[in-house]
């Protein structure tokens, strides 16, 4: 069977209508091995970057205080207590540490607050109050981010490639394209997408195996499209 027709075989809206293969959906194992399905997810594969000890050793510093495990962690009132201290710290060198400062600070302020659990909140409201260290993360980087459901305008543009003035027929509406929760951009260009709900669906919901890959799917092939070479798209950042 062609790939083609595996395509065709899913009436309902699936991630393979726009050529995305998720080696962990399980009806691949009707058409692939595990061998297979394993080297498709590792095809290409860039590995992530690893975290410096002194990050690492920082944030480990946050742990909760146990008299077996970690003797020397905080209680609960330490870390609710916790005030930044930027004494000795460089803005430019010690960003990742200030962010991590600030953003512990700014999350147990949540919780002295009661702003939890959630009752009536919104999507707007957590990405104001709970995810705003996501946007600040990528301050020293000069990545800036879009949110509240903003239209990706990479999306529109592919969603529009067809798109004609009148003629012989009437003209069509322009098409409206994808929105993202956050949509990350850098010199003009979209790089990234997240997204968020009040509710986890862990990795099935469909912001995460729908709407997330084919928003990502249209930057990366516009990202292409301005930078051939893939050195270009590593020197954006």
């Amino acid at each position: 069977m062609s790939s083609e027709e595996c395509i065709l075989k899913h009436f309902i809206l699936s991630a393979c209508h726009s050529l995305i293969t998720d080696p962990h959906d399980s009806s691949w194992r009707k058409y692939f091995s595990d061998i297979e399905l394993e080297e498709i997810g590792n095809k290409n594969l860039e590995p992530l970057p690893t975290l410096p000890t002194r990050i690492i050793n920082h944030l480990k510093s946050f742990k909760l205080f146990d008299s077996e495990k970690n003797p020397t962690g905080m209680t609960v009132d330490q870390i609710m207590d916790y005030k930044i201290d930027e004494s000795g710290l460089d803005l430019e060198v010690d960003y990742d540490i200030i962010w991590i400062n600030r953003s512990v600070a700014n999350a147990t302020q949540l919780y002295r607050w009661k702003y939890f659990p959630l009752n009536n909140h919104t999507e707007s409201d957590l990405l104001r109050r709970v995810w705003s260290f996501v946007e600040l993360c990528l301050d020293n980087v000069y990545i800036q981010t879009r949110g509240g459901e903003k239209m990706s305008m990479v999306s529109s543009s592919r969603k529009n490639e067809t798109h004609l003035p009148p003629g012989a027929a009437p003209m069509k509406r322009k098409a409206i394209g994808r929105r993202g929760d956050l949509i990350f951009v850098k010199g003009g260009i979209e790089v990234g997408c997240g997204e968020l709900g009040r509710v986890d669906s862990s990795a099935k919901g469909t912001k995460e195996i729908l709407k997330t890959p084919k928003m990502m799917k249209d930057q990366l092939a516009f990202l292409i499209s301005k930078r051939p070479d893939k050195k270009k798209i590593y020197n954006l950042y």
